[in-house]
């Protein structure tokens, strides 16, 4: 399993966890991961199969469903830190720790961080869809510098951004107006978030993550919670891969 972070980052801790019986391996970059997996599975007579964990980040269910046709998966949440925000992991902490977090406080606190950067998040999702854009097309070719232009405006223009930061900026309102928090977590890009618990429950800055780590080490309905959050590609019990094939529908 190729996955993003360093040595001892969350990343590999949250998997080595998950799944033991795997191979963690930690690359620098989700590109790093992309390239990884598919290069690994293009070698001949091998007997395993590597697959990659990216975060979702600013990715669209297009390249995602992309994505898992070459064995690279992502979460249910925006980005590994969120893996510690889903709603039953915080229950399962909170009784095992004898705190009292509110739910209700965790959801308002998390939406009232997203309307706040509501602008900043779809800037960042349009900007991310350019450069998947420009790195899936190219612009055509022109026969003199007239129409090197006329084909740069007509990409540029194809590409219409102005229509994606606005239906992006909608979707994140409507999730803030019915108050999804589960929707928020999958779409808000903020290793920051976990600071909410930390407000809440009067802890240091940056411990939260180190806690609920550990907590996860000890606790399998917490893994459970997690591995529920991941593809059903993995079989929780013998930690192996199906094939592809089995989950096109």
């Amino acid at each position: 399993m190729f996955c993003e972070g360093k040595n001892n980052s969350l990343d590999v801790q949250i998997f080595e966890i998950l799944f033991p019986n795997f191979t963690i391996n930690p690359l620098s970059s989700c590109k790093d991961v992309i390239n990884y997996v598919r290069s690994f599975n293009k070698i001949p007579n091998k007997n395993i199969e590597a697959i990659g964990f990216i975060d979702r980040d600013f990715r669209t269910p297009e390249q995602l469903d992309k994505l898992k046709t070459e064995n690279i998966y992502s979460y249910q949440v925006a980005e590994i830190e969120n893996l510690f925000l889903i709603k039953d992991f915080i229950k399962e902490y909170a009784s095992y720790k004898n705190e009292n977090i509110n739910l209700y406080d965790v959801e308002n606190k998390v939406l009232k961080l997203l309307e706040k950067n509501k602008i900043q998040q779809s800037s960042y999702f349009v900007s991310s869809l350019i450069n998947y854009k420009f790195s899936e097309s190219h612009v055509k070719k022109g026969n003199n510098l007239d129409s090197i232009k006329a084909n740069l405006n007509k990409f540029t223009s194809d590409l219409n951004i102005d229509n994606i930061y606005n239906e992006r900026i909608k979707l994140l309102e409507q999730i803030i107006l019915d108050k999804e928090y589960e929707k928020a977590i999958m779409h808000y890009n903020n290793k920051g978030l976990l600071c909410v618990i930390e407000d809440l429950i009067s802890l240091k800055p940056n411990t939260y993550r180190t806690k609920a780590l550990e907590f996860l080490k000890n606790n399998n309905n917490a893994q459970d919670i997690l591995r529920a959050a991941l593809p059903n590609i993995l079989n929780p019990v013998t930690n192996t891969v199906h094939k592809q094939k089995r989950f096109n529908h």
